[in-house]
């Protein structure tokens, strides 16, 4: 066969392919909706992409939950540092949601316009499921996205979390994710 028989159909079916990994936008979707889909990749302890099955592809944050921060690396070279147990969170959420069916409860976007969620598998609340394990914590302030009854029950899970030495909590004083954040900015990193 020549060459340039195979050529067509090999550009065709890249094409193909590629049209089914182009993502919309996940803004699209809107607050109050409820996307069911497989959790495809898990990002760090609290964000998640989810495929829908019309080719909807959902970079999902866990609403009302703030997981340890990964160690990334930077466009300009050399890599931010992480904190103590965020591939452990990391790992957590993969356990309980990688390859799984979801439902993804959409309650508003974060500023880099991901859609905020509440992630239901198998019946379980896996924002709750992550705090009660000890993998996060309990978003502080009083965020317009969180559902108050999920606040609630996140802010005693972690209680729980604490009082049982669960997770991240084994480490008598853990530095909570938005201070490191807050602490690496004005390190410069």
């Amino acid at each position: 066969m020549a060459i340039s028989a195979v050529r067509p159909r090999a550009w065709a079916l890249a094409w193909v392919c590629l049209g089914f990994a182009i993502p919309v936008h996940a803004s699209a979707v809107e607050a109050g909706q409820a996307v069911g889909g497989i959790v495809r990749r898990v990002l760090d302890g609290d964000t998640l992409i989810v495929h829908t099955p019309t080719r909807v592809r959902l970079r999902c944050r866990l609403v009302g939950i703030d997981a340890p921060e990964l160690s990334h690396r930077r466009r300009e070279g050399g890599a931010t540092p992480g904190q103590p147990y965020g591939p452990e969170a990391k790992r957590a959420l993969e356990g309980l949601a990688l390859r799984r069916a979801v439902t993804a409860e959409v309650h508003g976007h974060d500023r880099y316009r991901r859609p905020l969620c509440v992630l239901w598998a198998g019946g379980r609340n896996l924002n709750l499921e992550m705090v009660r394990e000890g993998h996060a914590w309990a978003e502080r302030g009083n965020p317009v996205e969180v559902p108050p009854d999920l606040r609630w029950d996140l802010t005693l899970a972690e209680d729980e979390a604490r009082r049982a030495w669960r997770g991240l909590w084994r480490d008598p004083s853990p530095e909570p994710p938005w201070a490191f954040r807050r602490r690496m900015r004005l390190a410069g990193r």
